[in-house]
């Protein structure tokens, strides 16, 4: 076995942890997790869902989801997220100088509001330690909150209230706005021969009239336009140009006024990023713990009991992407199964039939101590107890690489050899799920390859599950107390799996 440095083996070690959780399609339940989110952030969040490997995290998370929990189920006290938005993003824009338009600062002011709403609803120091300790660290913000509705209307215009000088400056515009308008109806009457419709219409700002183009020399002026077959000519008359100017001019300086209240606002934002941006994370800590919740009593979750040792007592499992598929397809629901494993057994064999749920079982243990890790409830039919593992490395399906010139036998040993490495010198529970160990090659050569491997993780694994059907590996309980033997079920009269899990008995392989 070749010696690696330490680097070297986090390196390798995180590539396989990676690579198993692709293995145990962990994607795929981040997607349905994320379905339950019920922001955009949110979404985005759980997709980019890293597992921890502090212990500590993942008991307070399950914490976490365990009071919101707690608290949805008090029938007056449904948390929703109306009004949080993401403004993280704006946030650091306006601490560099930047200047937001009303509606992103509307959405600030909203998310302001929805903080002190939740913060109300959630603090409870007896009832919710956890989540107190987290909600009352959100800063009121209530001044800001204050200025921005008040300076702001909810279309997203900037009110007349905004500044003494924008008031007085939009009352003159509409002074100055009506009278024209006054002038151009009194013109419109007097000649109405020359016009194509008593329509006033806009080119660049400037209102316009029709005028046949036949009169063209008895209207004064400027032309602005004229229609696609030349018979209508649009001309601002003379008598509102100097009124027009005036009225542009009106409102660059309103446009200029309302840009400086902007910048004020924005400055104002950048000033307390440190507490809107904490503000913001407190945020999506409590939907990422809602949507856990809400996720793990769609599966009929239990909190599982955390401990740090191996001990596995899950029973009535079912893996939550088959019920996902039974849900989603109204099918039959998949038959759940149990996981019995004492501390001290080491390695446990699962032997039976083809298509008998083997690899299902395999990957479901392993994609619930991962959900557990994330503080989810595991769907079991009574609360399960999971060790609090560190370490998932799984061998699971085709490993064959046309790339790296290897066959499907080759590239199974390439990745349990890189396992063997990573388990060298670890800290940490560690666990190891093995498809099919020593397949692919000769039955004789791998069944002697698959128990010596299976010695070597026994010495090295806090845990090792392989199915196999090399009946060599059921005798391997009988002369070491650490291997443990398990079979998924098959009738021999209607010859179909059963689907459910017999622990200390080995299966036969009845392939045929």
């Amino acid at each position: 076995m070749s010696i690696i440095n330490k680097a070297e083996r986090n390196s390798l070690s995180n590539y396989l942890l990676n690579e198993s959780q692709d293995l145990l399609e962990w994607n795929t339940l981040k997607k349905h997790l994320s379905s339950f989110s019920s922001t955009s952030m949110g979404r985005k969040s759980i997709l980019d869902l890293e597992i921890p490997n502090n212990l500590d995290c993942t008991k307070e998370l399950l914490k976490e989801t365990i009071e919101i929990n707690d608290l949805e189920k008090e029938d007056d006290h449904k948390i929703d997220f109306k009004g949080v938005f993401d403004i993280q993003e704006n946030i650091k824009l306006c601490a560099k100088g930047g200047i937001l338009n009303p509606v992103q600062l509307l959405e600030i002011a909203d998310t302001i509001a929805s903080s002190i709403r939740l913060k109300k609803i959630i603090f409870n120091n007896e009832l919710r330690p956890i989540l107190s300790s987290i909600i009352c660290k959100v800063v009121g913000h209530n001044q800001l909150e204050k200025l921005l509705r008040g300076c702001i209307e909810n279309s997203g215009r900037i009110s007349d209230r905004a500044s003494d000088k924008l008031y007085e400056l939009r009352k003159k515009f509409k002074s100055l706005n009506d009278e024209r308008l006054k002038n151009l109806e009194t013109y419109m009457k007097r000649n109405n021969t020359f016009l194509q419709d008593l329509t006033i219409g806009d080119r660049f700002g400037r209102p316009v009239l029709p005028i046949k183009v036949n009169y063209i020399n008895k209207v004064k002026g400027i032309i602005h336009d004229s229609s696609s077959s030349g018979n209508t000519i649009f001309i601002e008359p003379e008598l509102v140009i100097s009124k027009g100017n005036q009225i542009a001019s009106i409102k660059a300086k309103i446009s200029s006024e309302e840009y400086k209240l902007l910048r004020e606002w924005s400055k104002i934002i950048g000033d307390n990023k440190d507490t809107l941006l904490l503000n913001s994370d407190i945020l999506l800590r409590i939907e990422n713990a809602v949507t856990r919740s809400r996720y793990s009593d769609w599966i009929k979750g239990k909190a599982p009991k955390l401990e740090n040792k191996f001990t596995v007592n899950v029973s009535g499992f079912t893996h939550p992407l088959l019920i996902w598929e039974s849900k989603k397809n109204h099918s039959i629901n998949p038959k759940p199964i149990d996981f019995y494993i004492n501390n001290g057994v080491k390695v446990v064999s699962i032997t039976g039939p083809n298509t008998g749920g083997k690899t299902a079982a395999l990957k479901g243990l392993g994609i619930a101590i991962l959900m557990s890790k994330i503080g989810l409830f595991i769907p079991s039919e009574e609360a399960p107890i999971l060790p609090l593992v560190s370490f998932i490395y799984a061998d699971i399906g085709d490993n064959q690489s046309l790339e790296g010139n290897l066959s499907t036998f080759s590239g199974h040993i390439n990745r349990i050899k890189k396992i063997l490495d990573v388990l060298e010198n670890k800290k940490g529970l560690s666990l190891v799920l093995l498809d099919e160990i020593g397949s692919g090659t000769d039955p004789e050569e791998g069944s002697a390859l698959a128990i010596s491997l299976l010695q070597e993780f026994a010495n090295k694994s806090d845990l090792t599950i392989a199915t196999t059907h090399y009946g060599d590996l059921k005798a391997l309980k009988y002369k070491d107390n650490r291997f443990e033997n398990v079979s998924v079920s098959f009738d021999d009269n209607s010859l179909k799996p059963l689907y459910s899990l017999n622990w200390g008995i080995p299966g036969r392989s009845n392939a045929l």
